[in-house]
């Protein structure tokens, strides 16, 4: 792993914070993983001189999940970026634990395909899938859990396991999946997943919903679901986030409670 592992000060302070939690953690090492075997060896390591270790991908955490140790050993998993070809008879891609949401779905958008979890920031895969994120989509499509398909998760013993199928249905086993999925990190290093895709809809609108109070916006909601009627994405805004934004865009929204819809 030559060249591969840094103690260069601005490396380290790169993966000390990540774009949340005002908290400050400097690993000891950073290690740049570009390969399943990397993250293996480093695991091992770790293993022997009993030093934790941290997963890193993109760093857009807002919970400190990304956080090292303070002298632990920062794992990027940057460089497992690798996009598998979309199958577009199963509706799956396969891609490193590296790869941006952006760029997947700029690499899905010929196939007439997209990956529909959308948590507001151009995150990593393999971070999405260690923390479960959600977003705006969620009310359609769901989260992480449910739109990953397989992983392949390097233990701090040596193993490598294989979690979940292609297959949409299947009863055999263990749901091991799903414990890894939103771990943190905490259980194991994700090094591939198999994600699930949806069909690119050809044409979306949105809406602004300002309500006189909170209730009329749930009940919205409500009836917009038993009517049958499922957005593409759904948000609520406070009418005191909504006055914040103002400010810090230089908006004129209304300053109400705020549904933000797309059909």
């Amino acid at each position: 792993m030559g060249g591969r592992v840094s103690l260069a000060p601005g490396d380290l302070a790169a993966r000390a914070r990540d774009e949340g939690t005002p908290l400050t953690w400097v690993p000891g090492a950073v290690v740049h993983a570009r390969s399943e075997g990397d993250a293996l060896q480093t695991l091992a390591v770790a293993r022997e001189w009993r030093v934790p270790v941290t997963p890193w991908g993109a760093g857009t955490s807002l919970e400190g999940a990304a956080l090292p140790v303070p002298g632990a050993i920062s794992l990027d998993l940057g460089g497992l970026d690798a996009v598998g070809e979309p199958d577009p008879v199963g509706f799956t891609v396969t891609v490193g634990p590296g790869v941006r949401r952006v760029h997947l779905n700029r690499r899905l958008r010929p196939h007439g395909l997209f990956f529909p979890v959308d948590p507001g920031a151009d995150a990593s895969l393999g971070g999405m899938a260690a923390t479960n994120a959600s977003g705006t989509t969620t009310v359609r499509y769901g989260g992480m859990r449910e739109n990953v398909a397989a992983l392949r998760v390097a233990l701090t013993d040596g193993r490598v396991l294989r979690l979940g199928t292609q297959a949409r249905k299947s009863s055999s086993g263990y749901a091991l999946k799903g414990l890894f999925i939103g771990s943190e990190g905490t259980l194991g290093v994700i090094t591939a997943l198999t994600l699930r895709l949806h069909p690119l809809p050809p044409a979306t609108a949105s809406v602004q919903l300002a309500f006189g109070d909170v209730e009329g916006a749930v009940a919205t909601s409500v009836t917009l679901r038993g009517l049958g009627l499922t957005p593409e994405r759904l948000e609520f805004v406070d009418a005191a986030t909504v006055a914040a934004v103002n400010r810090h865009r230089a908006r004129r929204d209304p300053e109400a409670p705020t549904l933000w819809a797309e059909v």
